[in-house]
């Protein structure tokens, strides 16, 4: 599905009444709002499995106890090591508080995948916005991820790891415990899963308190970095040629990125609010101006709102102009 808000209506169809049973076939597939509601309320959602840590951490202390009282102290620390990490705010009164979770770290590669009724109403998690065929992506690069379920056997996610990786690190980076990824967190093997899921989309992106977009777009020259930050900063003037063409070059780097085409890019950046953020590649031998600083290594990050309305701002132009 691409985006098509600059097409005229009737350069799709041939007739009123093609455009008629395209409606009809779309209106099968609406559901009712009580439905969205209670499954955006109760996600499937991944964190780190502490169950994998705690199974490491007593074969360890098994392997080094010489007495009852090494044991004692080795079983609190395990204790400890599988207790619910507190979140940021400690009156604020969320089931992830009561969930086995706790913020991911950049090393993470064990995660657990949580039931619907886990974490309801809960809205501390990253939302992920992603292009599945994303071209330039090596499917599965970077050392391997396992998923853990209350159900199946242990296996390797459906993601590639080179989004996780990302993902994970910019997660551990906002001290973030929970993510949302529609490739695992919605059962693609269930029609009636995706089917609902699909109609929520915008209220799991409403809820989250971040919206991902993980680009494959690559800035490659310091220039364009610099006039990133320049703009973001307000610091561009009209009358600046150079810096002009340095902007406009980087913004149509970033803007070449497969995600921009999407017309779930529209829903997901709108319905995220002012809490759209994009992770966009650079080279790692670049410097990354503070004001576009990620957790995550060889990449930017910037909210999509401020670039937007920086844009309209300082150069009088929208996105799809540039």
């Amino acid at each position: 599905m691409y985006l098509d808000i600059d097409t005229p209506i009737g350069e799709g169809f041939d007739s009123p009444e093609d455009l008629r049973a395209a409606i009809a076939e779309i209106s099968k597939h609406t559901e009712g709002r009580g439905e969205q509601l209670n499954w955006a309320n109760h996600l499937k959602l991944l964190t780190a499995d502490l169950s994998v840590e705690a199974s490491a951490e007593e074969s360890a202390s098994d392997r080094t106890e010489d007495d009852s009282e090494d044991a004692d102290d080795d079983d609190a620390e395990l204790s400890e090591a599988g207790s619910v990490a507190p979140s940021d705010d400690e009156e604020d009164d969320c089931s992830c508080n009561d969930a086995n979770v706790r913020n991911f770290s950049h090393n993470d590669r064990q995660l657990r995948l949580t039931t619907e009724s886990e974490t309801p109403d809960c809205c501390h998690y990253i939302a992920v916005s992603d292009c599945w065929t994303s071209t330039g992506r090596a499917p599965h690069a970077g050392e391997p991820f396992t998923l853990h379920t209350n159900h199946d056997p242990p296996r390797p996610p459906s993601c590639p790891s080179s989004l996780l990786d990302r993902v994970i690190q910019t997660a551990s980076g906002k001290q973030v415990s929970l993510i949302w990824i529609d490739q695992e967190c919605i059962d693609q093997s269930d029609p009636q899963d995706k089917n609902v899921g699909i109609q929520s989309m915008n209220l799991v992106y409403q809820r989250a308190s971040y919206g991902l977009a993980v680009l494959e777009a690559t800035i490659t020259d310091q220039r364009h970095l610099t006039a990133l930050s320049e703009l973001l900063e307000n610091n561009v003037e009209m009358d600046d040629r150079e810096m002009i063409r340095d902007v406009c070059e980087a913004l149509k780097i970033v803007m070449s990125d497969q995600w921009f085409e999407r017309a779930w890019y529209l829903q997901e950046s709108v319905s995220g609010n002012r809490q759209m953020r994009l992770v966009v590649r650079c080279s790692e031998d670049l410097e990354v101006p503070d004001l576009l600083g990620s957790a995550v290594t060889g990449c930017f990050e910037m909210g999509l709102s401020e670039l937007h309305h920086t844009i309209v701002s300082s150069l009088g132009l929208h996105l799809d102009q540039v």
